[in-house]
């Protein structure tokens, strides 16, 4: 299965626009004649291995690049939208269209099933990963959403080395193969505590005032939504609504409390019963989880980017190696470094060609440059405030520069310098061109001026790291010394400076 093509009539600043996602598909819908084009280009030929293919949508906040994710999800997920949306992809030979426009004209194409909007079933085979979910539990009724914190990479593991632990994460240089597992403290389970009720404040004191086992059978009630501060006074009540016998609380609050300083389970046969009791719905709010590697490092020593980049190339692998998948990815290098953004798309096609009896489709949204230039220009959307622009119509993204990818591909057509830096710069040039222009008439005033900031104006050309820049400005200043004191002076402060230089070879 492969996404084709996406038309919306109005989504946020998107209007009446349509986006190919495939070099190999031209389609077209023309909306005053109602009429749909799908052309196949034969000539086509993808540098990506045969099981994967990659379209980037590139643009500025703002641009509508997450839009185009979005819509797709609400189109397909039901939720109600004020304008029409067509969507296509394509099984095997045949393509599917699925669109709330109705009587849509496809003659033109032989090989075609339209299907009425909440009609299809297609949810199972798409995935989305999100860096605003990584601390939220946003899901799109029927789809997968990968979340990268610690929570979701310890259900990740927990649940796919139940079934293997052999797996490769590319070339990604952390793989755990034990988890830690320990009891909250006081303060943590206390902090915990407070999400849970709508009484906090009752409850915390009550619980507070009680002994261990009574706290241990309140956090348990509590994650169950009751909010009867009575209710947890009583501990025989609390029990039977847990609906475990005394002396088998008793057993689970012994085993948990154990716990204390922390136990290390091997991913093994012999240890899965206890870590998928530990991390199961029920209990994962009472522990701490640490995630150990052969190397004895740590998931939670690992930077914030590292954690990222792990937990989406785990989800990545294990929903993807037993079916082809579409991955919708919405900015996946946010947090990470500029040398895993350069490595990133690499990394997510080494792993997923190892899975050659699957086809896989990455539609990714970004704003790095990296990305950018692993991909031909045939293979990215370029955004502006809604509308596709074509800034590659002579040039190629593939392999490019990245500071020309930054000037066209990314719109920053302003300069790529800091805004403070450019501006303390741009203080030199307008005081020369104002000097230019009025030294006939303001000398004296405009010489004043500039001994002011001589000094100043002599350091900021020292600190210009682009040695093209540099020079300019220097020009800039030496003029202002002829102008302000004469061609004579200047040439033997000049001189003198040339000659301290030398001294110092």
């Amino acid at each position: 299965m492969e996404l084709v093509y996406l038309w919306v009539e109005k989504y946020k600043n998107i209007v009446e626009e349509g986006f190919n996602f495939s070099p190999k598909f031209e389609c077209k819908y023309d909306k005053d004649s109602n009429e749909l084009t799908i052309d196949e280009n034969e000539d086509y030929i993808s540098i990506f291995p045969d099981n994967i293919n990659v379209t980037a949508i590139v643009g500025e906040n703002g641009s509508g690049k997450s839009a185009i994710i979005e819509n797709i999800f609400e189109f397909l997920d039901g939720t109600p939208l004020d304008k029409r949306s067509i969507i296509i992809y394509k099984e095997e030979d045949n393509y599917i269209c699925i669109t709330d426009i109705e009587d849509i004209n496809t003659s033109s194409i032989d090989n075609i099933k339209v299907i009425k909007r909440n009609e299809h079933g297609i949810s199972s085979k798409l995935l989305v990963y999100n860096h605003i979910y990584e601390h939220s539990n946003r899901n799109f009724r029927g789809y997968t959403t990968i979340e990268v914190d610690k929570k979701g990479v310890v259900n990740v593991l927990v649940f796919h080395y139940a079934q293997s632990i052999d797996f490769h994460l590319s070339d990604f240089m952390y793989q755990p193969n034990k988890i830690k597992i320990k009891y909250k403290d006081n303060d943590s389970l206390v902090e915990l505590f407070k999400r849970m009720s709508s009484s906090t404040e009752e409850l915390l004191e009550l619980y507070n005032e009680k002994e261990p086992f009574h706290q241990f059978l309140i956090i348990l009630c509590a994650r169950k939504g009751i909010d009867d501060i009575e209710f947890y006074h009583n501990k025989e009540d609390m029990i039977e609504r847990i609906g475990l016998s005394r002396g088998e609380l008793t057993t689970l609050y012994t085993e948990f409390t154990t716990l204390t300083t922390g136990r290390e389970f091997d991913f093994t046969e012999e240890n899965k019963i206890n870590i998928k009791k530990y991390t199961s719905r029920e209990y994962f709010d009472l522990f701490d989880f640490d995630l150990i590697d052969v190397k004895n490092r740590r998931y939670n020593d690992l930077s914030h980017g590292e954690q990222v980049l792990f937990g989406l190339l785990l989800n990545i692998f294990f929903y993807s190696k037993n079916e082809s998948k579409i991955f919708l990815l919405d900015e996946p290098e946010l947090s990470l470094h500029p040398q895993w953004q350069k490595g990133l798309l690499n990394q997510i096609i080494k792993l997923l060609e190892q899975f050659t009896d699957n086809k896989y489709q990455l539609i990714v949204t970004s704003h790095s440059p990296f990305l950018l230039s692993d991909l031909p220009k045939e293979n990215a959307i370029f955004l502006v405030k809604g509308k596709q622009k074509y800034p590659f119509a002579e040039s190629q993204t593939f392999g490019a520069n990245i500071h020309t990818l930054l000037s066209g591909g990314f719109f920053m057509n302003n300069g790529l310098m800091g805004e403070f830096a450019k501006e303390k710069i741009e203080e030199i040039k307008k005081f020369y061109e104002l000097v230019k222009i009025l030294k006939n008439k303001q000398f004296i005033r405009l010489k004043k001026l500039y001994l002011k900031r001589k000094k100043k104006f002599r350091h900021i050309k020292s600190i210009i790291g682009e040695p093209f820049l540099q020079t300019i400005i220097k020009n800039y200043l030496d003029e202002l010394e002829v102008i302000f004191n004469g061609k004579k002076q200047f040439l033997q402060s000049e001189i003198k400076r040339l000659q301290e230089l030398e001294s110092t070879l």
